[in-house]
């Protein structure tokens, strides 16, 4: 692996690590020649990190927003490169609840891009499954993952 991919995947870690993101559970898959990570964190851990709060994203309360903050980078698997020109959608869909469906903003945290918004994650006892979908310019259909997120002993 390239030393740069290495440095960058260490520098995303350790990003997700400072906003309280890592948790038990897959936060990594690959479709379509794309790396899809992706975190959960509380709105208030979000806004008081530093580096990590854009004031245009975080202007309003989040509790008018949702109570935690997705963010979900992508990488080109191929170069190893961040992927900052996308168009990417969440849907989190919390066992037995209606989905919320969102589109997330690019952000860009201590010089790397991501992408992320406010959902409302705050039942502790249901599992929601969330669908993230990355369309790249010239893709004809987004590329999509699902991932499982929040037992109990997850959060």
């Amino acid at each position: 692996m390239h030393i740069i991919t290495r440095a960058r995947r260490l520098a995303a870690a350790i990003v997700l690590s400072w906003t309280g993101l890592v948790q038990a559970g897959e936060m990594r898959k690959t479709v379509d020649g794309l790396i899809i990570d992706f975190g959960v964190s509380s709105s208030a851990a979000a806004c008081r990190n530093p580096g990590h709060h854009d004031p245009a994203m975080h202007a309003s309360p989040w509790s008018a927003r949702g109570p935690h903050h997705l963010v979900v980078t992508v990488v080109d698997a191929t170069s190893g490169q961040r992927v900052g020109d996308a168009k990417v959608r969440a849907t989190v869909e919390p066992l037995g609840l209606a989905p919320s469906r969102k589109n997330l903003q690019r952000m860009t945290v201590h010089g790397w891009v991501s992408y992320g918004n406010y959902f409302d994650l705050s039942e502790p006892n249901l599992p929601a499954t969330i669908t993230v979908s990355v369309q790249r310019p010239g893709m004809r259909t987004p590329s999509t993952v699902q991932f499982q997120y929040g037992t109990p002993s997850q959060r």
